[in-house]
C-alpha cells in the first residue's frame, strides 16, 4: 500500500466530515438567527445533532462489520452514504421552521456515520504495519481536512446563505470518489509479533473513552462556540463579518492543526507511543484552552487558535493511532472504530447542553467558562491517559 493510496483514503474520512465540521461550527448558528432562534434553542440542536452521531457511528460500524462478512464492498457504503448526504444537507438549506430543521439535521448524521467509519476502517483493515504510522497521520489529517475545506466554502459563500450546507456537501462527495473507485487491497494480516496487539486484549478500553471523551472536550467548546466567542470580542461586526472573522480563524488553525497531526504521525512510527502522544497533547491543549477563556480580541482569537490547532491534529492522528495499532485487529473493526469516534462526539451533546441547561444574564459570561472547564477537562484526559500508559508498560 502506497503513501499516496493512503492519503487519496483519508480525503474519503474528510469527505463524511466536512459537512458536519462546518454545519456545526458556523452555518448552523447563523441559519438559527435567521429563524430567530433562541441560543438555548441552537444549543439544543447542535447537542441533539452530536447526540445522534454518538449513537449512528457505533451502528453504522456495527452496520459495515455485517456488510463486510456478507461480501458486500466498503466502497458501497460509501456511495450510498454520499448520495444521502447530499439529500440531507440539501434539505437543510432549504427547510422553513426550527422542527423541520432540526429533524433533518438529526437524520443528516446516519449518512455520515456511515461514511466515517466506512472509510475510516478501509484504511485501517488495508495499512500494512510498516506504514501504520503514516495510516495515523492521514485519518488524523482528515478531520483537520474538513475543517478547512468547509471554512474555505463558508468564506467563499459567507454572502450567499441558501450554499452554506449543500455546497460542502458536495465537496464531501467528491472526496468520496478517488476511495470509491481504488479497488480494495487484500485484508492486512495482524502481525503477532506486534507487542501493541498483545497487549490490546489485556487493556479494559472504557477508560480510553472516557480519556478521549475529556480531551474532546475543548475542541467542542472551540468549534460549537467560535462564532459566539468572536461577537462577544468584536464590536458592531455584522453576520457577514462574523462569519468571515471565524472562518479565516478556522483556516489559520487548521495550519497548526496539520502541523500537530504530521508531528504526531512521527512519534507514532512504534505503537506503543501512541498512548503517550494522546495524552501528552492532551495536557499541551489545556494550556492555548485557558487562554481563550481570557481572550479580549478577535487577533487574539486567532494567535491562539493555531495553538489549540496544533495540539487537536496531534490528539486526532493519535486517537486514531490508538485505534489502529491495538484494536483494528479485532474481528469488528468498524463497530470499535464507531465507538471510538462516538466518545469524541460526547463533548458535542455535553458542552451546548449545559449552555441551554444553565441561561445565564449574559452570554458573554458562559463562553469564558466553557473554555476554562475544557482546560480542566483536558488536564483529566492526561492524567488517565498517562497513567494507562505506565500500567501497559508494567504488562510483561
Amino acid at each position: 500500500m502506497s503513501r499516496t493510496r493512503l492519503i487519496l483514503q483519508s480525503a474519503a474520512i474528510a469527505g463524511g466530515w466536512v459537512p458536519l465540521a462546518i454545519a456545526a461550527g458556523q452555518s448552523v448558528a447563523l441559519r438559527m438567527d435567521d429563524l430567530a432562534a433562541t441560543t438555548a434553542v441552537y444549543s439544543l440542536i447542535v447537542a441533539g445533532g452530536w447526540a445522534m452521531s454518538m449513537v449512528t457511528l457505533p451502528l453504522m460500524g456495527h452496520v459495515g462489520d455485517i456488510a463486510v462478512r456478507r461480501g458486500i464492498d466498503r466502497r458501497m457504503l460509501l456511495v450510498i452514504g454520499g448520495l444521502a448526504m447530499l439529500a440531507c444537507f440539501a434539505l437543510l438549506g432549504a427547510v422553513q421552521g426550527i422542527a423541520a430543521f432540526a429533524g433533518i439535521w438529526l437524520l443528516a448524521q446516519i449518512p455520515t456515520s456511515l461514511i466515517v467509519t466506512a472509510a475510516s476502517s478501509r484504511l485501517a483493515n488495508e495499512a500494512p504495519v510498516e506504514l501504520r504510522g503514516w495510516a495515523s497521520t492521514a485519518a488524523g489529517v482528515g478531520p483537520v481536512l474538513a475543517i478547512t475545506i468547509g471554512a474555505i466554502t463558508t468564506l467563499a459563500l459567507s454572502g450567499v446563505p441558501s450554499l452554506l450546507f449543500v455546497a460542502p456537501a458536495i465537496v464531501g462527495a467528491m472526496l468520496l470518489i478517488p476511495s470509491v473507485v481504488m479497488r480494495p487491497l487484500p485484508t492486512r494480516a495482524d502481525d503477532a509479533s506486534d507487542p501493541s496487539a498483545a497487549r490490546a486484549s489485556r487493556i479494559y478500553p472504557w477508560s480510553l473513552l472516557i480519556a478521549i471523551a475529556l480531551a474532546f472536550s475543548g475542541l467542542a467548546a472551540g468549534r460549537v462556540y467560535l462564532v459566539p466567542l468572536i461577537e462577544s470580542v468584536s464590536s458592531n461586526a455584522s453576520e457577514t463579518e462574523v462569519t468571515a472573522m471565524a472562518s479565516t480563524t478556522l483556516l489559520v488553525a487548521t495550519i497548526g492543526a496539520l502541523a500537530g497531526t504530521i508531528v504526531a504521525g512521527k512519534l507514532m512510527r512504534r505503537g506503543e507511543r501512541a498512548l503517550g502522544t494522546f495524552g501528552w497533547f492532551s495536557l499541551a491543549s489545556a494550556v492555548p484552552l485557558a487562554i481563550f477563556a481570557c481572550v479580549t480580541s478577535v487577533g487574539q482569537v486567532i494567535a491562539v487558535g493555531v495553538l489549540l490547532g496544533f495540539a487537536i491534529g496531534a490528539i486526532n492522528a493519535a486517537a486514531y493511532g490508538i485505534y489502529l495499532h491495538r484494536y483494528s485487529h479485532r474481528a469488528d473493526p468498524g463497530r470499535v472504530l464507531g465507538l471510538i469516534v462516538a466518545a469524541e462526539t460526547v463533548p458535542y451533546v455535553l458542552v451546548p447542553l449545559a449552555a441551554a441547561i444553565w441561561q445565564a444574564s449574559a452570554d458573554a459570561a458562559l463562553i469564558p467558562l466553557l473554555f476554562a472547564v475544557g482546560a480542566l477537562m483536558a488536564v483529566a484526559a492526561s492524567a488517565l491517559t498517562l497513567t494507562r500508559v505506565r500500567d501497559t508498560q508494567r504488562l510483561p
